[in-house]
């Protein structure tokens, strides 16, 4: 920085780099309804929506609304501000009862005839986000000599988490990342670990960081076939991989309010299939296995809850050890009673009848949306313009219809830009966001968006395979991948 420049012009001078490269962000707005047919008349600055988090429409839901204002009726409580952090005066009845709730909702005995472990095994802590809950936990839990491995598409947030741990936690040196999806390749990074540790005779403990739902490319995580692994290598190893010696911290973000039963989340969802006595033993270790491995997980409200901020769900010591070492937990105030009133109002409706509608709903516009984007890419309008990890072969897992599906694409702005002009929104998503050679479209369904709705977005998406501007300069999408 010469004398002469100012902090105003260097910064502007990184913009304008930004802009040259097409990874310039802005804030925008734009108006959205969940079908057409909520228009304002034949307004088209009313965009339907196929880009929000607001997976089960809830946010427009008459009864949430109407539970909510019931419950800020009877609130004696101060409402629009909790006055300081949790450790001061931000701690009132409210957060402590929705803790609770919380707490026997998402522990893997609550709504299954199988005993599994009681509900004080599992105790829950309010953040403020997911992003918060995410860098509380991987900044503070893991220890010097312990070892965190994660999915390489792992939110930024646990990145985050790792990088203020590394100075008196976990070095770089023993943080690893596998192949997105990739059990093989988490296979291999474990036995390195374990061979490390059986050499040095350490004591270390792995941390797995994963996803249940992955935002971006909107694929599962093998979740299975993972605890199968474990399992395999606690028989192998025993010393060295056992439920105390590796911890997986399961992020579901994309997944609370939608999998399971009553919103709980992917992990809930796969132990609780495996209930019941027309179960064999087969059944029986995977709802086992869940519950000795998945030992933390981090559900959101900011998503299909349609509220903010976020709970991790973990042992009682979990709990207190954050409650003392997270700075994010420790220096910020604490959510308003406002906002506990709201998630409390939320969870009325996941756990009604009306939730199990919304989410019936969703997974319905899941299938119609898929399958329609399957009958496009066979179409095979223009080559190399268009690609769904759908039909991905080179995916590291065959994906199923969730309700986030990326469209990867070398014109992302392109083909945003043409679909609202056609009133859909959706959002291109390009580097650093996503890796160079996979920007994409992504869109995101919702329980409130019709068939008709989906069809109309897809015939749009046709016509811009058919006359786009597609830059001859532009190289081929397989030779970029």
């Amino acid at each position: 920085m010469s004398s002469s420049e100012s902090l105003d012009s260097r910064l502007e001078s990184l913009l304008e780099r930004r802009k040259r490269n097409s990874t310039y962000r802005s804030l925008k707005e734009y108006r959205t309804v969940q079908t057409a047919s909520d228009r304002a008349g034949s307004s088209k600055d009313e965009l339907i929506d196929f880009s929000s988090n607001d997976y089960l429409s809830i946010t427009h839901s008459p009864s949430l609304r109407s539970r909510y204002l019931r419950r800020l009726k009877d609130c004696p409580a101060s409402l629009f501000g909790s006055a300081g952090s949790r450790l001061l005066d931000g701690t009132t009845p409210y957060h402590t009862s929705l803790e609770q709730r919380l707490a026997r909702y998402f522990s893997y005995a609550s709504g299954t005839q199988n005993a599994g472990p009681s509900t004080s095994d599992t105790s829950a802590l309010l953040f403020n986000s997911g992003y918060d809950a995410n860098v509380s936990f991987f900044s503070t839990v893991p220890q010097r000599g312990d070892y965190i491995v994660h999915d390489e598409l792992v939110h930024a947030s646990v990145w985050d988490g790792m990088r203020g741990n590394a100075r008196r936690g976990v070095p770089e040196s023993q943080r690893y990342s596998f192949r997105h999806n990739s059990v093989d390749a988490l296979e291999r990074v474990l036995r390195e670990i374990i061979s490390l540790e059986i050499e040095r005779h350490g004591k270390g403990i792995i941390y797995i960081a994963l996803e249940s739902l992955y935002s971006m490319d909107g694929d599962l995580a093998p979740l299975d076939e993972i605890l199968i692994l474990l399992d395999s290598l606690r028989r192998e190893f025993p010393h060295h991989v056992s439920p105390n010696k590796v911890i997986l911290v399961l992020d579901e973000a994309h997944t609370t309010g939608v999998s399971g039963k009553g919103g709980r989340g992917l992990a809930w969802h796969l132990q609780d299939r495996s209930q019941g006595p027309d179960r064999d033993e087969r059944y029986r270790s995977r709802a086992r296995r869940v519950r000795d491995w998945c030992q933390v997980r981090v559900m959101t409200f900011g998503k299909a809850v349609g509220g903010q901020g976020a709970v991790l769900v973990a042992s009682p010591a979990v709990r207190q050890f954050l409650i003392n070492y997270a700075r994010p937990f420790i220096f910020s105030t604490a959510m308003s009673v406002n906002n506990v009133l709201a998630i409390e109002s939320a969870w009325d409706v996941l756990e009604s009848e009306e939730g199990d509608q919304r989410r019936r709903d969703l997974q319905r516009i899941c299938n119609i949306f898929n399958h329609e984007v399957s009958r496009l890419l066979q179409e095979n309008v223009v080559p190399d313009t268009l690609l769904s990890l759908l039909a991905d072969k080179d995916a590291a897992t065959p994906t199923e219809p969730t309700h986030i599906t990326p469209l990867i694409t070398p014109h992302p702005h392109s083909l945003a830009l043409h679909l609202r002009e056609q009133g859909f929104l959706t959002r291109p998503v390009v580097h650093p966001t996503v890796p160079k050679g996979r920007e994409r479209v992504r869109v995101c369904l919702h329980a409130g968006n019709r068939e008709e709705d989906v069809l109309g977005l897809l015939a749009a998406i046709r016509v811009w395979l058919l006359h786009g501007p597609h830059t001859a300069a532009a190289p081929p999408l397989k030779a970029r991948l």
